[in-house]
């Protein structure tokens, strides 16, 4: 039935959002390259299948479809926990990408929560709890967080050299709109910084 399908999309998505983090958080136990200095070195957060941009929106995608086992599966409350570590490591990823939009997502689904659903109530006092404990940690570690993601101050909302790799790759498509210019008409080294 539809019901049984979407709860068993739900669980395995649950399933495989802590088995990603369950990696992450493996690497960066064992990885001694990855912090260096005290701030997480993003050419470093990559495993086998992919690397911080990949893993942190795999990660993401994954946040809304966990809300939802909440509602369907037997275990509301370890769906809500898979959640929020599949946001906290999509965010230790380094992606600013995943960032942001992990970050929206999260928030609108614990808005839906706290105003839908049959534990509202618990919810409400869930997230007051976890916002005051955020701003908190914040507050006590903030010298700690900006060393250790320093990289997302430091570009902030910078293209990092995109904007002028699709204006390139555009004009080389303007040049030959058929058959393309071949593989080597544009350098990504020129524009972009990968450190």
């Amino acid at each position: 039935t539809p019901c049984k399908l979407i709860k068993y999309f739900s669980y395995i998505s649950a399933l495989i959002a802590v088995v990603i983090s369950a990696e992450l958080i493996h690497l960066f136990l064992t990885n001694e390259n990855i912090i260096s200095g005290g701030t997480i070195n993003k050419t470093e957060v990559a495993l086998g299948w992919g690397i911080w941009n990949l893993i942190g929106v795999s990660l993401a995608v994954l946040i809304p479809v966990i809300f939802y086992g909440m509602t369907v599966g037997k275990y509301p409350f370890l769906y809500f926990a898979a959640a929020t570590l599949a946001f906290v490591m999509s965010v230790l990823t380094m992606s600013r990408n995943a960032l942001i939009f992990s970050t929206l997502i999260y928030a609108v689904c614990v808005l839906i929560f706290c105003f839908k659903g049959k534990f509202k109530k618990q919810f409400r006092i869930i997230t007051a709890v976890g916002i005051v404990a955020v701003i908190l940690f914040a507050v006590l570690f903030w010298d700690k967080i900006q060393t250790l993601l320093s990289d997302y101050f430091e570009r902030g909302f910078s293209d990092n050299g995109r904007f002028d790799i699709w204006r390139a790759a555009f004009a080389n498509f303007v040049k030959s709109p058929i058959f393309g210019s071949g593989f080597y008409s544009l350098s990504v080294e020129n524009f972009y910084s990968f450190g």
